[in-house]
C-alpha cells in the first residue's frame, strides 16, 4: 500500500488480509500484488469499498526464456565462481522520495510520463519528456498551481522504453501527492517486476543460468561478466531466444598489471590547480597541520565542541515570574532571574537564566542560560533542584588556560591538502564581505586507460558553519578527460550500472560531504531536534569534534577512460566562518570491484539548451535614473531554465553592459531591469540573450537572426527633446 505501508503475504489459495484505514483527507488507498513470474499489479481502494473483499489479478509471463552459457577464459579453461550480470531496462525499482521532489532510476532513451489525478480521474498535471526522471521544484510548482485544494491526489508514472528492432517496453507505477498549503509530499511504490540486475555465479565447469524471463524484455536485456583477475567482458546484447533458451558463452582475457594512482601530498605534488575567489581563503597543501591553531581570537565562547569547560559555583537571585500557564499538574510557571559567579578574570560577573517551575509550587525545576549570554552554560548538579533565590547552581565556560584548538594531524604521514585560512586556521577571511565565494583543488589528468573497474578511496574531515541556509557546500566532482575530445564534446558510456552522456572536460558531482545544503530538488534540513544553538556541523555531525573519516565510492563507468577529480567549496564569505575548514589526504583510485552503487548524483539526461520565444522591453522610452524593464520567456525540455541574461549596445555598436534576470513564477518568465545613468542617453538595441538551464546547457541568441530586434530610447529631459525658442520676424 502507498504512504502508510502494510504488508501481507498470500495462502496457497491466494487469500490474503491486510487491515487499513483511511482518513477524512485521504479518499483512497492503492493496493500492489507481486510474485516471481507474474506482473506486478494495483488495486485502487475507496472509502466505499472499506469491508469490502478485494480481488487482485497479476498476469503470468506469456512467453519465457532462460538465459544459459557458459564462462571461459581466453585460449581455454572454464572460469568458476566468476560473477554474470544481466541489465535489465527497468527504472521504477528505484524511487527516492524528497520534499516537494521525486526522482527515479536513470535512463537516458526512455520517454518518462508523469501524471496527477483528481478523485474523479481528471488529469490535473502531465508531462512527458525523454530522460526526465525526477520531478524537481518546479515541476511542484506547476502541480501547486494546477490544484486548488488541499488533499491526496493519485499520481501515475510510466516509463516507456524503445530501441530500433523490438517492440516498446513499457513498465508503470502508482503514488500519491499529498498537498496541505503551499506544502507537497510525494509517496510512490515501486514497481519490483523486474530488477535492475540480477547475478549468477558460474559453476565449476563455467556454465550459469538466469531462469524464465519474459521474451518481450530479452531485447533489452545486456549482460556482463566479471572474475578476479580478468578484464569484464564489454556490455553485450542476447540473442534471440531459440525454443525456450537464449545462449551466451563469453570468454574473459586475462588482466595484466598496472600502475594505480595515489597522492598522499607527502613530498613533492606536481599538477594539482588551486582556485579561490579569496587570497586568504584558499586550498593549501600544509605540513603538520596540527600545528595550525585556531585564533585566540574566536575562543571563549564555546563555539568548539573541543574546548574544555570550567565549572564553577553560581548563586541565583532575582527570580521574577514572566508567564504563569495553567496545566494538567496544576499551574506552570516561565521565570528570570539572575546568576552570579567568579568569571575567568576572577571578577564577578551576573547573566540572565530562564526557570521552569512544573508544579507551580515556586520552586523551579529547571534553569537554562539565555542565549544572549554565549558562552555561559546553567546548570544543576541534581535531577530535581526545586530552585529558590540563593540557591547554588552550576556555571560552565570555556576555560582560557587550557583551550588550544588546533587542525588535525595528517591522516597518514605529515601532510595533506586543507582548505582555510593559514593566519588564523579557520576559514574565516578578516577581508569578506558576505558575498559567495568558490576554491576548487584540482587534480592532473588521471589515466584510468587500464582499470577494469575503479574504485575511488580518500580520507577527508570538515568543519564549518551551520547557520540554516545558505550552509557550504563541500563537493567532490569528476570531469572527463580523454585524448582526441574537444570540451563540451559528447561522450557516450555503457556500462552495468546504466548508460551515461558526459561533456568533456565538465564536472559531475558524485558526493556532496555536507548533507544541510540547497539541492535542485528542495532543501534538505536538520532534524527538528537539533538546538538551534548548534553552529558546527562537521564529519562527525552537528556540536561534534571533526574526525578523519574514509570516503569510497564505485566510479566503474570511467575505467578506460582519462579524468581530472575537482574538491570545490561553496560558502558564504562571513565573519561567523569561525571553524576549521575541509582537508583531504590519501587519495587512491584502485583497480577493483566493490559492492557499492555508482555514485553520481544527478545523472545528466539534458544535452538540448533552452530555447527561446520572447524578448520585450516593456517601456519603449524611459528618462535617465529610471528602470527599464525587460521580459524574456523560453522553454527547456527537462531541467528547466535556470538563468537568462540580456546584453545591450548603443546606437553606436558599443557594448552598453548586462542585465540578469530573475524567474517569476506568476508568469512563467524572466525578469528584470537596467538603469541608465546620466551621460548614457540615446536609443539601445537588445543584441544578445543568454540562456542556461539547470544541467548546465547554454546557448546565445541574437537580435534579427534569433528574434526580433527590441529597441528602446533613455531620454535625459535636460538635453533631450528641449524645444527651440521662438523669435519674432520683423
Amino acid at each position: 500500500m502507498v504512504g502508510n505501508q502494510t504488508y501481507a503475504v498470500s495462502g496457497e489459495d491466494g487469500s490474503f488480509s491486510l487491515p487499513y484505514k483511511l482518513i477524512a483527507s485521504l479518499n483512497s488507498t492503492t493496493i500492489f500484488a507481486g510474485m516471481e513470474g507474474y506482473y506486478s499489479a494495483a488495486l485502487k481502494r475507496g472509502v466505499n469499498d472499506l469491508g469490502k473483499a478485494a480481488s487482485i489479478e497479476m498476469a503470468p509471463f506469456a512467453v519465457t526464456s532462460s538465459i544459459t552459457g557458459s564462462l571461459t577464459a581466453q585460449g581455454g579453461g572454464a572460469i568458476s565462481g566468476g560473477d554474470l550480470f544481466l541489465r535489465f531496462p527497468t527504472v521504477l525499482d528505484n524511487v527516492e522520495q524528497k520534499e516537494r521532489g521525486i526522482r527515479i532510476g536513470f535512463d537516458l532513451n526512455a520517454a518518462y510520463k508523469w501524471e496527477v489525478f483528481d478523485n474523479n480521474d481528471k488529469a490535473l498535471y502531465s508531462v512527458v519528456e525523454k530522460g526526465k526522471y525526477f520531478l524537481a521544484k518546479n515541476d511542484s510548482d506547476k502541480i501547486l498551481e494546477a490544484v486548488s485544494d488541499s488533499g491526496v491526489y493519485e499520481m501515475k508514472v510510466t516509463v516507456t522504453h524503445s530501441q530500433e528492432g523490438s517492440a516498446d517496453f513499457v513498465e508503470s507505477t502508482l503514488g500519491s501527492v499529498t498537498i496541505s498549503d503551499t506544502s507537497l509530499k510525494y509517496s510512490l511504490f515501486p514497481n519490483f517486476t523486474f530488477p535492475s540486475i540480477l547475478k549468477a555465479k558460474s559453476t565449476v565447469n563455467g556454465g550459469y543460468i538466469f531462469k524464465s524471463l519474459p521474451d518481450e524484455i530479452i531485447p533489452y536485456l545486456r549482460i556482463q561478466a566479471q572474475a578476479e583477475g580478468f578484464k569484464p567482458s564489454s556490455l553485450a546484447s542476447l540473442p534471440s531466444p531459440q525454443q525456450g533458451t537464449v545462449t551466451k558463452d563469453i570468454a574473459l582475457e586475462a588482466k595484466g598489471g598496472i600502475s594505480e594512482y595515489s597522492e598522499g601530498f607527502e613530498g613533492s605534488v606536481s599538477g594539482w590547480e588551486v582556485l579561490s575567489d579569496s587570497s586568504l581563503v584558499k586550498w593549501q597543501k600544509v605540513t603538520t597541520p596540527e600545528t595550525i591553531k585556531v585564533s585566540a581570537d574566536f575562543l571563549g565562547a564555546g563555539s568548539y565542541p573541543d574546548e574544555v569547560f570550567k565549572d564553577v559555583d553560581g548563586t541565583l537571585s532575582n527570580i521574577k515570574v514572566l508567564e504563569t500557564v495553567p496545566s494538567a499538574t496544576g499551574t506552570f510557571k516561565i521565570a528570570k532571574g539572575d546568576v552570579t559567579f567568579t568569571d575567568k578574570d576572577s571578577k564577578n560577573k551576573v547573566i540572565g537564566a530562564t526557570l521552569f517551575d512544573d508544579e507551580g509550587d515556586g520552586k523551579y525545576d529547571f534553569i537554562e542560560s539565555n542565549a544572549q549570554d554565549k558562552g555561559y552554560y546553567v546548570w544543576t548538579q541534581s535531577l530535581t533542584p526545586d530552585l529558590e533565590s540563593g540557591d547554588t547552581v552550576t556555571v560552565s565556560y570555556p576555560d582560557p588556560t587550557a583551550n588550544e584548538i588546533a587542525l588535525l594531524p595528517a591522516a597518514e604521514g605529515d601532510s595533506c591538502y586543507w582548505f582555510g585560512n593559514i593566519g588564523n586556521g579557520t576559514y574565516n577571511d578578516p577581508d569578506g564581505d558576505n558575498s559567495v565565494m568558490d576554491a576548487s583543488l584540482t587534480s592532473p589528468v588521471i589515466d584510468l586507460t587500464q582499470y577494469s573497474n575503479v574504485a575511488l578511496e580518500f580520507d577527508s574531515w570538515f568543519e564549518v558553519l551551520y547557520t540554516g541556509m545558505p550552509n557550504p557546500q563541500l563537493k567532490v566532482e569528476i570531469a572527463i578527460r580523454d585524448d582526441g575530445k574537444e570540451d563540451g564534446d559528447v561522450i557516450e558510456i555503457q556500462s552495468i550500472e546504466g548508460d551515461f552522456k558526459f561533456r568533456q572536460g565538465y564536472f559531475t558531482e558524485i558526493h556532496q560531504a555536507n548533507p544541510l545544503i540547497k539541492n535542485y530538488y528542495d532543501i534538505l534540513i536538520p532534524p527538528p531536534s537539533i538546538p538551534e544553538t548548534y553552529t558546527n556541523y562537521s564529519s562527525s555531525g552537528f556540536n561534534s569534534i571533526p574526525k578523519w573519516k574514509k570516503d569510497i565510492f564505485n566510479l566503474d563507468p570511467f575505467a578506460g577512460h582519462k579524468i581530472k577529480m575537482r574538491f570545490s567549496i561553496q560558502y558564504l564569505n562571513s565573519p561567523q566562518n569561525i571553524y576549521r575548514g575541509w582537508a583531504i589526504d590519501n587519495i587512491r583510485f584502485l583497480d577493483k570491484k566493490n559492492s557499492l552503487e555508482f555514485a553520481i548524483l544527478e545523472p545528466n539526461s539534458d544535452f538540448e539548451p533552452p530555447t527561446l520565444s520572447s524578448v520585450t522591453a516593456v517601456e519603449s522610452e524611459v528618462e535617465i535614473g529610471n528602470p527599464v524593464n525587460i521580459v524574456v520567456t523560453g522553454d527547456d525540455n527537462i531541467w528547466g531554465i535556470e538563468s537568462a541574461t540580456v546584453y545591450f549596445k548603443n546606437i553606436l555598436g558599443d557594448n552598453a553592459g548586462s542585465a540578469t534576470l530573475s524567474y517569476d513564477s506568476a508568469s512563467d518568465s524572466f525578469k528584470g531591469s537596467r538603469v541608465f545613468s546620466e551621460g548614457e542617453h540615446g536609443t539601445y538595441l537588445i543584441w544578445k540573450v543568454t540562456l542556461e538551464d539547470y544541467a548546465g546547457n547554454t546557448k546565445d541568441y541574437l537580435s534579427d537572426s534569433d528574434y526580433p530586434s527590441v529597441h528602446f530610447k533613455v531620454v535625459d529631459p535636460e538635453t533631450d527633446e528641449i524645444p527651440l525658442p521662438l523669435f519674432k520676424v520683423e
